[in-house]
């Protein structure tokens, strides 16, 4: 794992609302979140969904991982798996952001996730 600098802070996190997950993955996504033991929920509309967090869950910011335009976060999970948040602010209508989710290739391009 790629050494992230200083832990800057750790604060608890429930809950983050994804935008723009193109639909062809969405279904890898929601099997993969919630075998994490998350949940995952619609949000009416196109490529916006919320993602709750186990409890115990944290994000947490690190030294140098961040821009003034994007801020990176990682998202650990009870399990000990770690998630990638990025928050991407665009210009120039710095009010409006889009935050997405870094998932592993092998959930986006690996094969049909079994229904049970």
């Amino acid at each position: 794992m790629m050494d992230q600098g200083a832990c800057l802070r750790s604060k608890p996190i429930s809950e983050v609302v994804i935008s723009q997950v193109d639909q062809q993955y969405i279904s890898r996504i929601i099997w993969y979140l919630e075998h994490l033991g998350c949940k995952v929920t619609y949000q009416g509309r196109p490529g916006e969904y919320q993602i709750q967090f186990p409890a115990g869950t944290t994000e947490n910011v690190y030294a140098g991982r961040s821009t003034q335009w994007t801020h990176h976060t990682i998202i650990c999970l009870p399990s000990g798996q770690r998630l990638t948040k990025y928050v991407v602010v665009s210009l120039p209508h710095v009010e409006k952001s889009i935050t997405m989710v870094a998932f592993p290739n092998d959930v986006l391009f690996g094969p049909e996730p079994q229904q049970m």
